[in-house]
């Protein structure tokens, strides 16, 4: 009896390990298969109909004024918006009703309140979207508050993955508006704009996105169409830059597409008036613009270009940052993320959402190059600005900060 036993002993344990094994692949299938699903979910969540938006952009400035953009396949468009707690609705038209995108001026916002929104078909009254976001504190807001930086989204397909995974990142950070750094889209095209909107469409309708152009977002027409056509920078400002303010915290909003000729020179004079007059008041001044002074060397067959470029922003700009006292530089374009210091100024590449550079890795004092995909949280606070590179799953990888000076 006992050596028939331990003769069993052998079949008994591999029966065990097939049972379990089984299961193990059981389970393993039964994964695979919700993801894939959960995958096939979030693909065909994502719309493409002739829809595009909604989403908000503060107008340029310092006053409390909005616009909303949508495009329902075409069709015209009402808004109606109250601030929270208010009883009344405002009615809003569509203030260039011939145009590829409707367009909804909302003056006068009440600083710092949420606001509710609903967009209607004029003719039959459906409701086609409803949203809300809350306008921006005003200049004697002294509390501490953050955005988040992001560039090089470069939008390939309509996997609205990333729509999920940002927005998981946006309700965690709870920021106050989004800075985008340009390339939004890999191609210039229309395809490419509408899945880009549509993708990040419940992002960018509940938090205001304030861009930039990149090289791939300006495309034959000069940039024609990423200011008429799709509104992502201020129609209302006949220039490709501009400055915007919350809570005396003043964003220069720049171009590195008109780095030659008039256009440059047009453009470096309006910075420095704006600048000098920016800087009598501002807590801190903050310039945002797509490709970066500073960060690794180029390695593409356009390395000359790009550099001479770089010296371009180094010998006309930095020395205006330098003397009207910006703090903080954000940029893209280099699919890497980098921090340097220089004269008193941070310089900062988000990193991106698509295809990283290897560059090589650099840890020196200060100096920072990581291969990595990412976004950037910014907190101001009443003394310093805390800046947290994170992951695109929310995970932090870096975290500096800078005091603020008072003014005099």
């Amino acid at each position: 009896m006992n050596t028939g036993s331990f003769e069993s002993f052998p079949e008994i344990l591999w029966i065990v390990m097939h049972f379990i094994g089984w299961i193990i692949i059981t389970i393993l299938s039964i994964l695979t298969i919700l993801i894939l699903v959960y995958l096939a979910m979030l693909y065909f969540m994502h719309e493409n109909r002739g829809n595009i938006g909604p989403y908000v952009v503060k107008e340029p400035g310092d006053q409390p004024s909005y616009r909303i953009h949508y495009r329902h396949g075409g069709a015209p468009s009402i808004l109606k918006v109250r601030a929270h707690g208010a009883n009344r609705w405002k009615t809003i038209k569509d203030s260039t009703p011939n145009a590829f995108i409707s367009s909804f001026p909302l003056r006068d916002a009440d600083e710092g309140k949420l606001h509710h929104y609903t967009i209607l078909n004029p003719l039959s009254g459906k409701v086609q979207y409803r949203g809300k976001f809350r306008a921006l504190e005003p200049k004697s807001f002294s509390g501490e508050f953050c955005f988040m930086a992001v560039s090089d989204i470069q939008i390939q397909d309509k996997l609205a993955v990333f729509q999920h995974w940002f927005m998981r990142i946006i309700k965690r950070t709870k920021p106050r508006f989004i800075v985008n750094c340009g390339d939004v889209v890999s191609k210039p095209v229309d395809e490419k704009f509408k899945t880009f909107f549509n993708t990040f469409k419940k992002v960018f309708s509940r938090w205001p996105v304030q861009s930039v152009i990149g090289n791939h977002d300006f495309g034959n027409d000069n940039g024609q169409d990423v200011r008429e056509r799709y509104r992502l920078i201020p129609r209302n400002n006949e220039h490709y830059w501009y400055w915007f303010s919350m809570a005396n915290v003043y964003f220069f909003m720049l171009s590195t597409n008109h780095l030659q000729g008039h256009a440059f020179k047009k453009q470096t004079d309006w910075l420095e008036t704006e600048l000098e007059r920016a800087s009598h008041d501002a807590k801190v001044i903050i310039a945002c613009f797509h490709c970066p002074p500073f960060g690794p060397d180029y390695s593409s067959r356009n390395a000359d270009a790009m550099k001479a470029e770089e010296r371009l922003i180094k010998e006309k700009w930095i020395p205006l940052f330098s003397r009207f006292g910006v703090k903080l530089v954000i940029s893209g374009h280099k699919h890497v993320y980098c921090r340097e210091h220089h004269d008193g100024i941070w310089y900062h590449i988000t990193g991106s959402f698509q295809g990283i550079r290897e560059y090589p890795v650099l840890n020196e004092g200060k100096s920072i190059c990581m291969n990595k995909h990412g976004i950037t949280k910014i907190t101001v606070g009443k003394n310093r600005i805390i800046v947290e590179a994170l992951s695109l799953f929310g995970r932090k990888f870096d975290e500096y900060d800078m005091k603020l000076s008072k003014r005099s």
